[in-house]
């Protein structure tokens, strides 16, 4: 086989399986299988070829003559260019991405020392041994965690929504982003930039990174929920308070924009008057 055709049936069996994914999906499985299935979606095109499988003959007869028209019928460094302009696209946006992050989390500050030492506790009921530092910034973003190649991880609150969490809502974030640190979720976020980044033009992909997001959530719900049944209260009430955060820090900015444009609108017919 060509490597045209390893790459088209690449892309063959990554469809197939996306497909058989969201079927199982709106069945009701658990989020553990779906995003198994949709994590086997970037896997398969990303790792060599370990087996043959066997195909009708009209199947590697139809591989082989899309894959001729697609890239043989053209000159391979055209191909070649975009295939490498699109990937160093993708790059570029993560790259800035996460500039953007780190300078919020270059000037955050430290939280409340009993914050840091909530996290310390959860942190070892959790099973992890070095605990991210807790900082806070001004912004309207949801917390995340912040773990980059080299340094410690921190975990990053907005300030303004910390002050409107209860305790109990502040150990249910702090655990959500501690599972996350517990399960890896950045060095798996770096593989799907890796993977969108040489198969920026496959629609599939781009599916099965959102579908990822989605799931991974939906697991690190489930692991928070069990790992403390009876914060599950606070758990909700953490999920609302960020949303709504969220909503009332899009509608400043809408305030702030109409009375931004009126005062140009009135200042335009004024000197219209004149």
């Amino acid at each position: 086989m060509t490597v045209a055709s390893i790459l088209l049936s690449k892309v063959v069996v990554a469809t197939a399986i996306a497909a058989l994914a969201e079927v199982v999906q709106r069945r009701g499985s658990r989020p553990e299988a779906a995003y198994a299935m949709w994590a086997t979606v970037l896997a398969v095109l990303v790792v060599p070829s370990v087996m043959t499988i066997h195909a009708p003959s009209w199947v590697g007869v139809a591989t082989d003559s899309i894959s001729t028209s697609l890239f043989c019928d053209s000159s391979p460094g055209v191909v070649v260019s975009l295939w490498l302009g699109g990937s160093g696209f993708v790059f570029w946006r993560q790259w800035r991405s996460l500039r953007l992050l780190e300078r919020l989390v270059r000037f955050a500050a430290a939280a409340p020392s009993n914050i840091s030492d909530r996290s310390a506790a959860i942190a070892g009921e959790l099973g992890i041994h070095n605990c991210p530092t807790v900082v806070t910034a001004s912004g309207a973003f949801s917390p995340f965690l912040w773990h980059p190649f080299v340094g410690d991880a921190r975990v990053v609150i907005p300030g303004e929504l910390l002050g409107q969490f209860s305790e109990e809502t502040i150990d249910a974030v702090l655990r959500h982003e501690l599972v996350h640190l517990r399960r890896r979720d950045a060095c798996r976020r770096r593989i799907e930039v890796m993977v969108l980044a040489l198969w920026w033009w496959l629609p599939t992909t781009w599916i099965a990174r959102s579908r990822l997001r989605e799931w991974e959530e939906l697991c690190i719900d489930g692991a928070v929920v069990r790992a403390n049944p009876n914060g599950v209260k606070a758990y909700a009430r953490a999920l609302l308070d960020t949303e709504e955060f969220l909503n009332l820090q899009v509608t400043r900015l809408v305030c702030r924009v109409g009375v931004r444009s009126a005062r140009i609108v009135k200042s335009e017919n004024h000197s219209n008057s004149y």
